[in-house]
C-alpha cells in the first residue's frame, strides 16, 4: 500500500467491495449516475460552504472502479475514449496527480478476450472470472494527462486489491500491481515500474487475503509502507 499525497479526493464506484477514504470522500457513485454526476463528485471539494473556504487545487484525485483498457467503470456511461475529453476538461488544473486504481486502464488491448476463469488466486480458492475488452489505454491516459493538466498514474494489468477485503487507513490505497505507468502533463510517459503482478500475488498469497495481508492482521502500518510522491 502507499499513502496518496494529500490533500486528496476519492471518487469510487458503489459496486466495489472496498472503500477508500481521503481528506474529501464524497458518496460512492452508483452505476446509474451520468458523467455529470461523476464530474460533480470529483469537483465536490471546490464547492463553497458557509464558513469554509474552498480550495482552488488539490494534490491528488483518486479514482477507484473496475476498469478495462482505456476505460474506467464509473457510472452508467463509464469514462472512455469518447468522453474522456469532457471529463478531463471539466477537472482541468484542479489536481496535480490523478491515481487510477482500476484494472488494465493503461493497457493496449487489440482484441476481446471473452470471460474466462483465472485459476491463480490462492490455493483452494475460487478462480477469478475476468475478461479483456479492446481499447487503447496508452492514448486514453496520455489524453487525460494533457487535458486535465495532471500526472496520470495507472497500470496495464489486473489489480488484485479487489480480493483483499481490507479496510484501508485514511489516505492510503492498495499499491499497483504489474506494469505501473505515469504520464506527465505533456502526455508523455515519464515513469514506469514493474511490480509483482496478479499471478505473482496469487502464488504468494497462501491464505486468500491479498497483497497487504500484514495490514489486515495488525492495525499498525507495515514497516515496508512507502509514500509515493506525485511528479
Amino acid at each position: 500500500m502507499f499513502r496518496v499525497p494529500q490533500p486528496a479526493v476519492v471518487i469510487q464506484a458503489a459496486d466495489l467491495p472496498w472503500l477508500y477514504r481521503m481528506d474529501y470522500t464524497p458518496p460512492p457513485i452508483p452505476s446509474t449516475a451520468g458523467l455529470d454526476a461523476v464530474i460533480a463528485a470529483a469537483l465536490s471539494p471546490f464547492v463553497s460552504r458557509p464558513g469554509v473556504a474552498a480550495p482552488t487545487r488539490l494534490t491528488s484525485l483518486v479514482i477507484s472502479a473496475h476498469g478495462q483498457a482505456g476505460q474506467i467503470g464509473l457510472g452508467r456511461e463509464h469514462i472512455h475514449a469518447g468522453n474522456v475529453r469532457a471529463f478531463a476538461d471539466a477537472i482541468a488544473n484542479r489536481f496535480k496527480s490523478i491515481f487510477i486504481l482500476s484494472c488494465n486502464v493503461a493497457r493496449i488491448q487489440a482484441t476481446e478476450v471473452p470471460y474466462f476463469n483465472h485459476p491463480r488466486w490462492g490455493p483452494g480458492a475460487q478462480p477469478v472470472r475476468m475478461r479483456f475488452l479492446p481499447g487503447d489505454g496508452h492514448h486514453f491516459c496520455s489524453l487525460l494527462a494533457q487535458r486535465a493538466h495532471a500526472d496520470v498514474h495507472a497500470s496495464t494489468e489486473p489489480q488484485a486489491h479487489g480480493q483483499n477485503r481490507l479496510v484501508f487507513p485514511e489516505g492510503w490505497v492498495d499499491d499497483y500491481e504489474g506494469l505501473y505507468l505515469v504520464y506527465g502533463v505533456s502526455g508523455r510517459l515519464i515513469h514506469q515500474r514493474r511490480r509483482p503482478g496478479f499471478d505473482d500475488v496469487a502464488s504468494q498469497n497462501r491464505e486468500f487475503e491479498g497483497w497487504s495481508v500484514r495490514s489486515h492482521r495488525n492495525p499498525q502500518l507495515p514497516s515496508d509502507f512507502h509514500v509515493l510522491q506525485g511528479n
